[in-house]
């Protein structure tokens, strides 16, 4: 049985369903904090955390500080990030790449109380680790 594009041995419940996400969230999450937390990948070596936010409201910048940040091959755009050309082609691919995008909105979307707190709860460490606001907090 296929349901939204995951395939399940039979048709899944809602609550089911439900579990799989927010377990997948944990485990996910978990196992990369840990590579992190480990050392297994470096900051700043191969590693730059930017938040959502950061890369929508300020692309330029927030490319630019990837680049910058990461050690290892910065030939981007058919220029080293260290050639005089390199801001002009990052300006332009944001200019021209990244015009007219537009962030997804679901305020029609209302999640049930018992699904939000589910979710507030188990991923708790994700959003204290990394610096989102919790509704009803």
């Amino acid at each position: 049985v296929e349901a939204g594009g995951y395939m399940f041995l039979q048709q899944p419940t809602n609550d089911g369903m439900l579990e799989y996400i927010l377990k997948q969230g944990e485990l996910l999450l978990k196992e990369y904090i840990s590579c992190v937390d480990d050392g297994v990948v470096e900051a700043g070596r191969n590693l730059v955390e930017v938040s959502f936010e950061e890369l929508t409201q300020r692309p330029y910048e927030t490319i630019e500080k990837i680049h910058n940040t990461l050690d290892g091959d910065k030939f981007v755009f058919g220029v080293g990030a260290s050639d005089a050309a390199y801001p002009r082609k990052l300006r332009e691919y944001c200019e021209t790449q990244l015009k007219g995008y537009k962030r997804n909105t679901f305020d029609h979307v209302q999640l049930d109380e018992d699904v939000e707190r589910q979710l507030l709860q188990r991923w708790k460490f994700q959003f204290d680790r990394f610096g989102y606001r919790m509704k009803h907090t």
